[in-house]
């Protein structure tokens, strides 16, 4: 294993010495910005608004029964404490 990993760092430092490894960062680099600056200027379709109201379309929603139903009913009671 060590014999492997000596042989692994000789070989990267004979191509980063000519410069390959280098020049493949580069172009990568290059690579991946053109990509993330594509991908972000397709992420412009919401625009901030101030109020949900456009989101709702007219006579889409019809709430006819104004009243909650709860299942359970816990109640904790709990004595407050002052500090005096």
């Amino acid at each position: 294993m060590v014999m492997l990993i000596a042989l692994l760092i000789l070989y990267l430092r004979n191509q980063l010495a000519s410069g390959t490894i280098v020049f493949s960062v580069v172009i990568a680099l290059i690579t991946a910005l053109i990509t993330v600056g594509i991908l972000r200027n397709q992420l412009k379709t919401a625009y901030k608004q101030s109020s949900a109201t456009n989101y709702i379309r007219e006579d889409s929603f019809d709430l006819q029964i104004k009243q909650d139903r709860f299942l359970y009913h816990n109640t904790d009671k709990r004595k407050v404490r002052h500090k005096e």
